[in-house]
């Protein structure tokens, strides 16, 4: 079991808080945050925990922020997982002392008198409860009910994450046989709440409905995914997982990962289902054309199976043109023009994307005020190095300082001897890319094109492979 707990650095705890710093820090949601996750990991602390826990619940303007350290963070201290891989004494006490009180502030606070904060933990209250008990059959029937009759609305099925939970609920009870048509009917009201979701199938731009976005869309293909494995006849067992296939994060939903990855560390521990449906089709489909959208479509969100599509391509399909040509084509489908880009570099020299026709070019939106930014750029610095300025791999690159000087910039790549290419932002690039987070990273076409390359992900073996470098 993958085992994760999100963590802000903790900056107020080398010394004694006085009272007066105490009333100016407790309206700062970092500074409750980072309290209560030393209360509940380090210092273990039940009193000094649930009152962090209650500053948070009680600031409606912070319910957000609140319901994702309860439900992201603090439930991570109920999954059960062997703490026997640890060798040390110390480790494994802290670990044990650490369960024991979650356990006792996690039912503190779901007696406390504050509403916001009883009513967030309720539901994981419920599923710590029922996976605890999993012999005693009449708590899981009571408490399986009560979780249906009053934790499924659609207000709270993402805000406080009541699909996951009642999806950890039904993985505890479905194989009971005394219990099986209350963990259908549960399973089936979270199943008919994703699939008439309407974030799972818009394209939002804005922040927070593209993380709704992609935790529908996990959920829904976790859910068809599950049910695959108990589908009759192949005909329902390939449409359930054409589903899973399709609602697998894309694009999309890879560069907003924070709004499925908790799922997938408390459901599956799987981030997508599509190879599922891939071993399915070439087990049981003799439709090589089926095959090969398949396969492109995987390889089109995850470019480490190139050579499994250019493999079955050459077999099957080379006759009709080369690999690189439909690869090409395929991958600049529904494609957008990049904007055009002018930009007077820090050396002085113009970069003008309109005469790099033929070329790839990478983009790279950072700042120097940006950690992530900073924390890549020895790879950013070493492919430059070794890739670009190797002129036969044709691509070519440009990084974008964004929200800087000059100054600031020049000061930067001279102190860590950086030589990779930077323009200033003119200030409506970023709008024009639509950036809403740094660093961003986009490819270009020899023709044009615009790809995203997706937060988070391997970007250099990404860009090897999409450009065949």
């Amino acid at each position: 079991m993958r085992f994760f707990i999100l963590t802000v650095i903790i900056a107020f705890n080398q010394f004694e808080i006085k009272a007066q710093e105490l009333n100016n820090l407790e309206n700062n949601p970092t500074f409750l945050f980072n309290q209560f996750q030393n209360y509940t990991s380090r210092k273990l602390n039940i009193d000094s925990a649930l009152y962090f826990a209650k500053k948070l619940a009680k600031n409606p303007k912070l319910e957000g922020f609140f319901k994702d350290l309860m439900n992201n963070s603090f439930a991570q201290n109920f999954i059960k997982y062997d703490i026997s891989e640890y060798k040390d004494s110390a480790t494994i006490t802290l670990l044990k002392n650490k369960a024991i009180l979650s356990e006792k502030l996690l039912l503190e606070m779901s007696l406390d008198t504050e509403t916001s904060l009883v009513e967030t933990v309720k539901p994981m209250t419920i599923w710590n409860k029922i996976q605890k008990n999993k012999n005693d059959l009449s708590l899981l029937e009571n408490q399986t009910k009560e979780f249906l009759n009053n934790h499924l609305s659609s207000k709270e099925f993402f805000n406080n994450k009541t699909a996951r939970y009642g999806l950890l609920i039904y993985g505890v009870i479905k194989d009971e046989p005394s219990l099986k048509p209350l963990a259908l009917k549960l399973f089936t009201t979270i199943k008919n709440e994703l699939k008439t979701s309407p974030f799972k199938d818009e394209s939002p731009s804005d922040g927070i409905n593209l993380l709704k976005r992609a935790w529908y869309r996990y959920l829904y293909a976790y859910v068809s995914f599950l049910e695959s494995k108990e589908a009759k006849d192949d005909f329902e067992k390939e449409k359930l997982l054409k589903i899973a296939f399709d609602y697998s994060p894309d694009f999309n939903d890879n560069n907003n990962q924070s709004g499925f990855f908790y799922e997938s560390v408390f459901l599956s521990e799987k981030e997508t289902f599509q190879e599922y449906y891939l071993d399915f089709l070439m087990s049981h489909e003799e439709d090589k054309y089926k095959i090969l959208s398949t396969l492109l479509t995987l390889t089109m969100n995850d470019p480490s199976h190139k050579q499994r599509l250019k493999d079955f391509f050459n077999i099957n399909f080379l006759e009709k043109q080369p690999f690189s040509a439909f690869w090409m084509t395929s991958l600049e489908k529904d494609k957008e023009y990049a904007p055009t880009i002018t930009l007077l570099k820090v050396d002085s020299t113009f970069f003008n994307s309109k005469e790099l026709t033929k070329n790839w070019i990478l983009i790279d939106f950072w700042g120097t005020w940006c950690k992530p930014c900073r924390e890549e750029h020895p790879d950013l610095e070493e492919f430059y190095k070794t890739i670009v300025s190797n002129k036969s791999n044709n691509i070519t690159m440009l990084t974008i300082a964004c929200e800087d000087t000059e100054k600031e910039v020049l000061g930067y790549m001279q102190a860590e001897n950086y030589s990779f290419p930077v323009a200033l932002s003119d200030s409506k690039i970023e709008h024009q890319f639509r950036i809403q987070s740094y660093p961003s990273k986009f490819l270009i076409t020899p023709n044009g094109k615009l790809i995203l390359i997706p937060f988070g992900t391997d970007w250099v073996n990404f860009v090897k492979k999409y450009c065949d470098l």
